[in-house]
């Protein structure tokens, strides 16, 4: 959604919706048998679309677009349910449809702003305030512990888990997550365990209890694998333009070490080293 460190390509969004309403402009006439006055009917549907623009030459395209589909559905957008953000290096203040920008949006449940550094605080910032709010609200049920964990895993931290597969964990905010976890956890208890002991196997004594920053990272690099490996999407440009997508020798040193290997043991014979393998 941003323009990533390192891409000379400027990015800015056009967002149109949260969500917008479109009203239908015709209206449907029904008569019955008895001759009744004519109702109209009107329709409102709603509809959530993101549209990224990398250029002003792209307006004049979507104001077409836009226009074909209002003249064929009849289905209205409404400009004042409508955002516009500028992401990344996007400098001008120039609109489309008269849509006007704005700091910040929301798009499936993550608040966009205009850098990637706002995007990431802000999220984490929100999330780290909802989870402590909802351990206060859990703590008057009556649970067992191994109840607790669950609850923490499928619900607590439900938010935490979706948000981590599009950003990356922020480790100031997942070491304050971790409080109001072990509170809700002991409920004031005076004998406790460590949280490492929390998050051994139950083989091993633990109670299975999810690391957050490991937990986090495998999940953002498990969907950045997944999109990484869609054909077209913005993903595998920024993979390719990175050199992340070729394919790297196994073990990824081995060609360097057996190099410095070789040059090792020349000059150790050369001047009467002993080497150690």
């Amino acid at each position: 959604m941003c323009s990533p460190p390192g891409m000379p390509h400027e990015y800015g969004s056009v967002h149109t919706g949260s969500p917008p309403i479109t009203k239908c402009a015709g209206t449907k006439t029904t008569q019955t048998e008895d001759r009744k006055p004519s109702t109209s009917h009107s329709v409102t549907e709603y509809a959530d679309v993101t549209i990224f623009v990398t250029s002003t030459a792209d307006f004049p395209i979507i104001e077409d677009a836009t226009h074909l589909s209002e003249q064929a559905s009849g289905a209205l957008l409404n400009p004042r349910k409508s955002k516009a953000i500028a992401v990344g290096g996007w400098c001008t203040r120039e609109t489309v449809l008269r849509i006007d920008y704005h700091t910040h949006a929301t798009i499936l449940g993550i608040t966009i702003w205009g850098t990637i550094a706002q995007t990431i605080n802000d999220s984490w910032a929100r999330l780290t305030t909802k989870v402590r709010l909802k351990a206060k609200q859990a703590y008057t049920r009556d649970q067992c512990i191994a109840h607790r964990i669950c609850y923490i895993h499928g619900f607590l931290l439900s938010k935490l888990w979706y948000i981590a597969q599009v950003l990356p964990e922020v480790r100031p905010y997942t070491q304050q997550l971790s409080t109001p976890i072990t509170w809700y956890i002991w409920r004031g208890a005076v004998f406790r365990v460590p949280v490492s002991t929390l998050q051994k196997p139950k083989k091993k004594g633990g109670w299975g209890l999810l690391d957050l920053e490991a937990q986090c990272r495998a999940l953002l690099l498990c969907r950045t694998y997944v999109q990484s490996k869609k054909e077209g999407t913005m993903m595998v440009a920024w993979m390719e333009s990175w050199g992340l997508t070729k394919r790297q020798p196994n073990p990824p040193n081995a060609n360097r070490t057996l190099k410095h290997f070789i040059l090792s043991v020349h000059l150790c014979h050369r001047y009467g080293i002993h080497h150690v393998t």
